[in-house]
């Protein structure tokens, strides 16, 4: 490990002397935006966490297009050809998300390069992909089909098929609006992630999907639409599948 980290310092500080168009991007944990990083062939760009926190789990989308490594300190990332794009989610190991979408620098060349990016603290979990203009249907919907609280599966308009056990899953459905997973009985919380297995595909690309810990269940914002689509609930190689029945 220690031999990669310093092949990667070493082309990222020769990027750094070189590159003409370079710069560095700060976001923050509790951004409501998807920050879009532009990268280059060749060359590493840098993640940073703030001071004291831990990278768990450094996940890219598409691991074929996109080189990624970390260390737990710092995470780094490279696309292995041109006109490359993919997601980046990196979970701390206080279960803290933050998604960036990676591109390939030639998909828009009027970018600079980020060398390096740097996430500065917040005080709330990261949420992403909500839709603007359905708020206030999502909220009437929780405050129907909850009972103190908690999901009711007799009204669940579909269930869910858990595959494996390592997070002790209980039950998962959908009610129309959003998918419920319980997991109440679970001490670990494991990321969520969406897969579309398509037909003209033989890569599995993780996708980030909007979801809220409620404690003993993950309230998610968004639904199974076909039998090529799961859940999976993923604590670095640990993995749950969640599918149609």
């Amino acid at each position: 490990m220690l031999k990669k980290l310093t092949v990667w310092l070493i082309v990222l500080v020769g990027w750094v002397a070189s590159a003409s168009q370079v710069n560095v991007i700060t976001c923050s944990l509790d951004s409501t935006e998807i920050q879009k990083v532009y990268c280059q062939v060749g060359f590493a760009t840098v993640f940073e966490l703030p001071e004291g926190k831990r990278i768990r789990d450094f996940v890219i989308g598409d691991p074929s297009a996109w080189k990624a490594e970390t260390n737990g300190l710092f995470g780094f990332v490279s696309p292995r050809g041109v006109g490359f794009q993919t997601s980046l989610s990196i979970i701390t190991e206080e279960n803290e998300l933050v998604v960036f979408q990676l591109l390939e620098k030639s998909l828009d060349k009027t970018q600079p390069v980020s060398a390096r990016v740097r996430v500065v603290a917040n005080s709330n979990m990261f949420q992403f992909f909500a839709p603007k203009n359905s708020e206030q249907k999502e909220e009437a919907a929780e405050k129907n089909e909850h009972e103190g609280g908690r999901p009711v599966p007799d009204k669940f308009k579909r269930k869910y098929k858990v595959h494996g056990k390592n997070f002790l899953v209980s039950l998962s459905g959908e009610d129309g609006i959003f998918t419920y997973i319980i997991l109440g009985k679970s001490q670990d919380r494991p990321a969520l992630f969406f897969v579309n297995e398509r037909e003209d595909s033989s890569k599995r690309i993780l996708e980030p999907v909007k979801y809220v810990d409620k404690g003993d269940y993950y309230l998610v914002h968004r639904r199974l639409a076909s039998r090529r689509e799961k859940f999976v609930l993923k604590l670095g190689k640990i993995e749950n599948e969640i599918t149609f029945k």
